[in-house]
């Protein structure tokens, strides 16, 4: 085994054991960040600080052009390398171009492991948006649903559908729901099903 694949075998061990002792450290992320640039970038694009960051909720990480300030959410102590490694390169990246043209995509492109990065990461934000939809919004729309069926006369079946959601919000994954009933045409409307909610 390489050297750069010991180290590589090292920092994905020590990334899934998501304890706070071992995550990287700013001085290791720079290293790191560092490596990537000379690696795949040529040394185009060398931050002047980079830093784990509590204050990213929904973005895995974020550049300041001006400042070379590359900031990571600590969301991301717990990925595996390859994906840390994609995040990085994607911050670096922008100190060379801003936006996501297809210049910042030629440049990205590079990356062996980009597409499983990016399917990694899409995976975990998906796990993400879940845990921060709040209960309280989902049960309020399980309350219009409840009084929407109510007013409209649809029935008790709606009614007792809607009270089921609500239950089942409450128990289960936190997930939006629908905050209008389904139109079937000709004035008649329908709650929409527990199977299609839960989805």
């Amino acid at each position: 085994m390489s050297k750069r694949e010991e180290e590589r075998v090292v920092a994905e061990m020590v990334l899934k054991l998501g304890k706070d002792d071992l995550r990287l450290t700013s001085t290791e992320l720079m290293a790191r960040a560092l490596e990537l640039n000379s690696f795949y970038l040529g040394n185009k694009a060398t931050p002047i600080t980079v830093e784990w960051s509590s204050r990213m909720e929904r973005i895995w990480g974020s550049c300041t052009i001006e400042e070379r300030a590359i900031r990571l959410s600590n969301r991301l102590d717990d990925a595996p390398y390859y994906a840390l490694d994609y995040i990085l390169l994607h911050e670096l990246v922008h100190l060379i171009v801003a936006g996501h043209g297809p210049d910042f995509k030629a440049l990205l492109a590079v990356y062996p492991q980009l597409e499983r990065a990016e399917g990694y990461l899409e995976g975990r934000q998906i796990r993400l948006e879940e845990d921060l939809v709040d209960p309280i919004e989902s049960i309020a729309s399980i309350e219009s649903i409840a009084s929407i069926a109510s007013i409209a006369s649809i029935g008790k079946v709606a009614v007792e559908v809607a009270e089921q959601v609500a239950i089942t919000a409450l128990k289960g994954p936190r997930r939006s729901v629908a905050t209008k009933p389904r139109d079937k045409g000709e004035g008649q409307l329908e709650l929409i099903s527990l199977a299609e909610i839960s989805a």
